[in-house]
């Protein structure tokens, strides 16, 4: 069954389970899967009578792309499955693309369809829930977008650069339709400090380990890449009560190009400094505490008697000079 923006709808409220291939002829990875969705639709229909719809939609067709756009659909081949004649929410399938596995993932949605709310108030919650994720056009649009990457790499200290991309063996991806937005949560390097040890930090030391918390990166325009630059400065303070903390503060900027006939990527360029400040806080030894104190005093006993000596000259230079005059007299 072919799809269109006109028969959509109508297909999938006559069904309990959909599940649609969007495909574009030109894609290799479509053409290679081809014969799993014929035999995949011959065995669903043979299986359930009527109660699955298994359907195609050809992104590169005129009358069949804006069915494409309405989805998100940006790679291919794409399977999404639609139940209970519910257009607006829907399952991108993610399992193995051979027959057995559609099988498993259309008996597991049958399955949920037993477990639909009876009230009318679960059903009004339902509805609302559904309307949340609408956009203007009262398209589907999924609650949450994109990935969430976490984890940590051990690097050498020397240039390097981290990059996120989109990378699959089994999809051919739509430049044009690839968003990197993307917002960082957390960047840093080293090791992750306690809350104690971040209080005896400089404040310019903590202020400078994760310059891109929280910073939002948008594509304004299609196929956008986004690019940091990162400069790395290791720190080590040797403290007398917490110990040794090696910290690494960095500075960085950002920029956004269009990236050409490539795929957009995101890219953190990093360069790690060869040299390490080390600042070392140390105890004086009381003998040098008792030795600089004897410094002082006797620094200031022998400034006292230089400027006794000066004032003391000067009284016996002015008084002879008076007596001088007066015997002149």
């Amino acid at each position: 069954d072919v799809l269109t923006p006109s028969n959509f709808e109508e297909y999938v409220k006559n069904h309990d389970v959909v599940m649609v291939e969007f495909f574009a002829p030109w894609c290799v990875w479509s053409q290679r899967f081809a014969p799993i969705w014929r035999q995949t639709a011959h065995d669903l229909r043979k299986k359930y009578k009527g109660r699955v719809g298994i359907a195609q939609c050809d992104c590169t067709a005129e009358d069949q792309t804006r069915l494409c756009h309405m989805n998100h659909v940006d790679r291919f081949p794409t399977i999404i499955s639609y139940k209970n004649g519910n257009t607006h929410t829907h399952d991108v399938f993610h399992g193995d693309r051979t027959v057995d596995s559609f099988s498993e993932h259309v008996n597991l949605q049958l399955q949920t369809l037993q477990q639909q709310p009876e009230s009318e108030a679960e059903r009004d919650v339902l509805k609302v829930e559904e309307e949340d994720y609408l956009d203007g056009d009262g398209h589907h649009l999924p609650a949450v977008e994109g990935c969430h990457v976490s984890g940590y790499v051990v690097v050498q200290k020397v240039p390097g650069s981290l990059i996120v991309s989109a990378v699959s063996s089994q999809h051919s991806f739509d430049t044009k339709r690839v968003n990197m937005s993307h917002r960082v949560h957390h960047l840093s390097f080293g090791q992750k400090f306690a809350d104690d040890e971040l209080e005896v930090l400089p404040d310019e030391v903590t202020d400078s380990l994760d310059k891109l918390k929280d910073r939002e990166y948008v594509s304004r325009g299609e196929n956008q890449t986004h690019e940091h630059y990162i400069k790395v400065v290791g720190t080590t303070f040797k403290y007398l009560d917490v110990g040794t903390l090696s910290s690494y503060k960095y500075t960085s900027h950002s920029a956004t190009y269009h990236a050409n006939t490539k795929l957009p990527v995101i890219r953190f360029h990093y360069d790690i400094s060869p040299m390490n400040v080390v600042i070392t806080e140390s105890y004086k030894p009381l003998y040098q505490f008792v030795t600089s104190m004897f410094a002082i005093i006797g620094g200031v006993f022998t400034v006292f008697g230089l400027m006794d000596g000066v004032v003391y000259n000067t009284q016996t230079l002015l008084l002879k000079r008076k007596i001088e005059l007066g015997k002149q007299r």
